[in-house]
């Protein structure tokens, strides 16, 4: 079987697929990785081969952009900017690839052209969700959705048919031109359900985090958090002394795409400042977003691993993203949510009614932010919700064996049997 994954985005979206592949990889099967030029170092110490879909110049150019992380315009700027320009090629692309045993797991930021050589060309695929807000749902709307639960099904089902037909007026032109030139119908419902290929789609997070809803698209697997970790990944010396020399820090990061925390970071500065707390700042350099000084008891890092870092820290402040709370949910410490667009604002509403988290909409409402952080450090009813939440989190390898067997029944036609619901937590 040759494995094919298609993705995009920024690590926390391709980590899950570097778990994935790997263990097909190990399973015996050949996989190759289809994205962006800033993975392809690392997909290839993986001993994956790598396929370029877009340049580390272009990478940069959308991080950069302060549209892609305003809840208001993030979306349309990343269909227009990412997915439109690269239909084409990167259909050409993994065409190119697709042999007799070829099998597509594919995100969402790719699932435009990969169902269209699934459709044209009857190549089995798969298509990947990292978390539940991604589903469009009346039975159980996500927040950041405009359907209000205290309005009745009915109308929030209506409501969510016209917010379809208001997306399809963004992404149909423009998809629609491309699949006429293959020559297949065009797409209606476009982000409802025809991103969702009929033949299985992956959701990257345990039934507790999120469960099932009966409008998500079907046939689901519920696999867990893969939890990808790079075997070499540690912590380097530096960072390692300065956790030896004192008590467990606040660790902070905007994202590893996010190129406009300056506030963020800032705030974090005067908050470990008013609670007397040592901090770690996990943001890029070269996008300046930390001042040039920083206090002594506060460490600035690119990048650190979280499975390594976490665990031996007092707190989590971070943007919501999926895979950055799916690590602090294992490592058991409490999360401040600052979300910024996306899955993030749903994801820390989630954590919040886990009890393990909470959610501010600025980090420089500082006094908000001193009493949210105080919280979660000195509320006894936090700890016991983080300690449960880590008690159910599974191992990276267990969730990622469940999705590697749905790719392998998929890659032979067999039918998919959904994965049996996993135990449900109380809310803290």
């Amino acid at each position: 079987m040759h494995v094919l994954l298609v993705n995009d985005g920024t690590a926390g979206d391709m980590h899950p697929f570097f778990a994935l592949g790997r263990e097909l990889q190990r399973r015996g099967h050949r996989v190759s990785v289809l994205s962006n030029e800033v993975y392809r170092a690392q997909g290839e110490r993986l001993g994956f081969r790598y396929i370029v879909t877009g340049s580390a110049a272009e990478y940069e150019a959308s991080t950069a952009n302060p549209d892609m992380w305003k809840s208001s315009k993030a979306r349309v700027t990343a269909w227009k900017e990412i997915v439109v320009p690269r239909l084409r090629p990167s259909y050409q692309l993994l065409l190119r690839e697709c042999g007799d045993d070829a099998v597509i797991v594919c995100g969402l930021l790719t699932a435009a052209f990969a169902r269209a050589v699934q459709e044209k060309h009857g190549v089995p695929l798969l298509t990947t969700v990292l978390s539940p807000q991604v589903f469009l749902s009346a039975r159980d709307p996500a927040v950041g959705l405009p359907l209000p639960r205290w309005l009745p099904y009915p109308a929030r089902a209506a409501l969510l048919w016209g917010l379809d037909k208001a997306i399809d007026g963004v992404m149909a032109p423009d998809l629609n031109a491309f699949r006429a030139e293959l020559g297949l119908p065009p797409a209606t419902r476009i982000r409802g359900r025809r991103v969702y290929s009929p033949q299985g789609t992956l959701g990257l997070f345990p039934e507790w985090f999120g469960p099932r809803a009966a409008d998500w698209p079907s046939p689901l697997s519920l696999t867990g958090f893969p939890l990808f970790d790079e075997a070499q990944d540690a912590l380097d010396p530096g960072l390692e002394a300065f956790l030896a020399a004192g008590t467990p820090p606040l660790v902070f990061t905007a994202g590893t795409g996010m190129r406009h925390g300056h506030v963020f970071f800032a705030a974090a500065i005067e908050l470990l400042q008013r609670l007397g707390r040592r901090g770690v700042l996990l943001a890029k350099s070269s996008a300046g977003q930390l001042p040039q000084q920083l206090p002594p008891t506060v460490l600035a890092r690119d990048y650190a691993p979280l499975a390594r870092l976490l665990p031996r820290s007092a707190a989590f402040v971070h943007h919501g993203g999926i895979g950055s709370a799916a690590q602090a949910l294992a490592a058991g410490v409490p999360q401040l949510v600052v979300p910024y667009a996306y899955d993030q604002f749903d994801n820390g509403e989630r954590l919040r009614k886990l009890g393990c988290g909470r959610v501010v909409a600025q980090l420089d409402q500082l006094d908000l932010a001193e009493t949210a952080l105080r919280e979660l450090l000195g509320d006894a009813a936090v700890a016991a919700a983080c300690a449960r939440c880590r008690d159910l989190m599974e191992p990276g390898e267990v969730a990622t064996a469940r999705a590697a067997d749905v790719v392998e029944a998929v890659a032979v036609k067999r039918p998919v049997t959904a994965i049996a619901p996993q135990p449900a937590v109380a809310a803290g």
